[in-house]
C-alpha cells in the first residue's frame, strides 16, 4: 500500500472513532418508568359493632412533583378512633434524577379483649430503568423507623448488583452510595411501612432521597486517544494543503 493510501486509512479510522465517541456521548443513554404508590388498611373490631375494615390506594405514574397524603380512620362508641393511618409523600421524578421523601404513621387502639383496631400503611416509590451505556450514579438518603415500622432503600441491577438500606430505629439512618452503572436493567425502591396493632400503639416511618444519574466521565485514555487522533487529522491536513500550495506555486 502506498504511503497515501496508508495515511487515508489512518484518517478513516480516527475519524470513524471520534465519531462513535461523540455520538455515543451525545445519545439518550436511559429508558425508565416510575409508579408512586400509596396504601393503607385500618380495622377495628367492637363488642357491640361486630368488625370494621377500611382501606384505601393511590397509585400514579405521572411524572414531576407529587405531594399528596392518603388517610384514614375507624370512628367507634365514644372514641374519636379505633384506629387510624396516614401514607404521604413529596417527591419528584425526571429521566435522570428522582428525590423526594415518604412517610408512613399509624394508630391502633384496644379498649378490652374484644374492642381494639390495627392499622398499616406505605409510601412507596419504585423506578425502573434501562441502560443502553454504562452511566455513573450517585445516591443519599436518611431512614428512620419507630415501633412497627421502617424505611428502606433498595437498587437492584444486572451482574448480581444489589445493595439495600433499611431501618428500623428511632435514629436515622444516613446512607450514601456512587459508582458505575454496566448496561441492563435496574430497579430502584423507596419505602416506608408502619404498622400499630394491639395497645394504644402510635408507630411511624420516614425515608428521605436523592438519586441521580449522569454521563461518566471519560477514561484518560479515551480522552488521549480522541485529543490525539484530532491532532493527527488536523497536522496531516495542514501538510496536505502546505504541500498543495508549494506545487501550485512552482
Amino acid at each position: 500500500m502506498s504511503g497515501s493510501g496508508i495515511v487515508l486509512r489512518r484518517i478513516a479510522i480516527i475519524g470513524a472513532l471520534v465519531c462513535w465517541f461523540s455520538s455515543s456521548v451525545a445519545a439518550d443513554p436511559v429508558r425508565f418508568s416510575s409508579d408512586r404508590v400509596f396504601i393503607g388498611t385500618v380495622t377495628a373490631e367492637t363488642a357491640e359493632f361486630g368488625s370494621w375494615d377500611r382501606s384505601g390506594s393511590h397509585d400514579t405514574t405521572v411524572l414531576g412533583l407529587l405531594d399528596f397524603a392518603l388517610t384514614d380512620f375507624v370512628p367507634d362508641l365514644d372514641l374519636a378512633r379505633l384506629a387510624s393511618y396516614a401514607a404521604i409523600q413529596r417527591s419528584d421524578v425526571s429521566a435522570t434524577r428522582w428525590s423526594g421523601s415518604g412517610a408512613a404513621y399509624t394508630e391502633g387502639i384496644t379498649v378490652d379483649d374484644r374492642t381494639h383496631g390495627s392499622a398499616r400503611a406505605e409510601s412507596l416509590m419504585f423506578i425502573g430503568f434501562t441502560l443502553a451505556e454504562p452511566m455513573s450514579y450517585r445516591f443519599t438518603g436518611t431512614a428512620t423507623g419507630e415501633g412497627g415500622g421502617y424505611a428502606a432503600f433498595r437498587l437492584d441491577g444486572p451482574g448480581g448488583l444489589g445493595w439495600i438500606f433499611q431501618s428500623g430505629n428511632a435514629v436515622p439512618l444516613v446512607a450514601m452510595r456512587r459508582g458505575l452503572l454496566s448496561p441492563g436493567d435496574y430497579l430502584f425502591e423507596a419505602r416506608a411501612f408502619s404498622t400499630a396493632g394491639s395497645g394504644r400503639t402510635t408507630d411511624s416511618s420516614v425515608f428521605e432521597m436523592e438519586f441521580t444519574l449522569a454521563d461518566p466521565v471519560p477514561e484518560p485514555a479515551t480522552l488521549l486517544l480522541v485529543g490525539t487522533g484530532a491532532a493527527f487529522v488536523g497536522r496531516t491536513a495542514w501538510r496536505r494543503r502546505r504541500k498543495s500550495g508549494v506545487v501550485t506555486a512552482g
